[in-house]
């Protein structure tokens, strides 16, 4: 991602108070100055954050930071619940769903109103060096996961960050790689929106629509309660 192009986008995204400074570090790395407290605050709140489709990772700065040897284990993606009982669609209950995938930073306030019954949407994040949830067992049934906007995951090991032809998670030769290569082309063709219990496929990701760059109360912080104990995160559901 450019700098120019970055800088740009994020003054137009965060629309701050004050002054923003950016520092191109390379590796993908940006620091960020802010001139006021305030709007260093905001932008850690209010995230998360995408620009051109892709998730935004902030963190505070460290000392003796190198990008050569950072390394980023976690993202936050939009976790797309489809079908899901409306019964379901309280703040409490989703933030608990949630919690079974990965901390929960925001739950999607047209989700809570019940104004979107095709699929709930919480935000969370989720560690690159674990495979995905795909299936959770609530109040009885299997609801299937979906994740937002991964631009690779590998249907191999179930872990996003890569894809099955540079997986170090999966030893095999040659000719098994080319098959099981085969066999996901096969998937991608004839089933590619089936939910399996034993094995991952295209059906875990969804395409995430562009977003107006004016921010507004889309998304909401979720509150302190604990939703029910009927949640389950067992890999796969059975």
């Amino acid at each position: 991602m450019g700098y120019h192009f970055l800088t740009t986008r994020l003054t137009s995204l965060w629309k701050l108070s004050g002054r923003l400074d950016c520092v191109d570090l390379s590796k993908d790395f940006f620091l960020i100055r802010f001139s006021l407290q305030s709007d260093y605050g905001r932008v850690l709140k209010d995230g998360p954050w995408f620009v051109g489709g892709h998730y935004l990772s902030i963190r505070n700065w460290e000392a003796n930071f190198r990008p050569s040897t950072a390394n980023v284990s976690t993202i936050t993606v939009g976790v797309r619940l489809p079908e899901l009982p409306i019964e379901y669609y309280d703040i409490s209950i989703l933030r608990d769903i949630g919690k079974a995938l990965g901390p929960v930073l925001r739950v999607d306030t047209h989700t809570t109103a019940e104004t979107r019954g095709r699929f709930a949407r919480i935000y969370v994040q989720i560690n690159l060096d674990k495979p995905l949830i795909k299936l959770l067992k609530i109040g009885g049934i299997n609801q299937t996961v979906q994740y937002e906007g991964l631009n690779s995951m590998c249907f191999s090991c179930g872990r996003a960050g890569h894809k099955v032809d540079g997986c170090p998670y999966t030893s095999r030769a040659p000719e098994e790689a080319s098959e099981k290569q085969a066999g996901e082309d096969n998937i991608r063709q004839k089933d590619s929106n089936t939910p399996s219990e034993d094995s991952y496929g295209p059906w875990v990701l969804v395409s995430r629509k562009r977003q107006s760059l004016q921010r507004t109360k889309k998304d909401m912080p979720y509150p302190s309660p604990s939703g029910p104990d009927t949640i389950s995160k067992e890999r796969p559901i059975a």
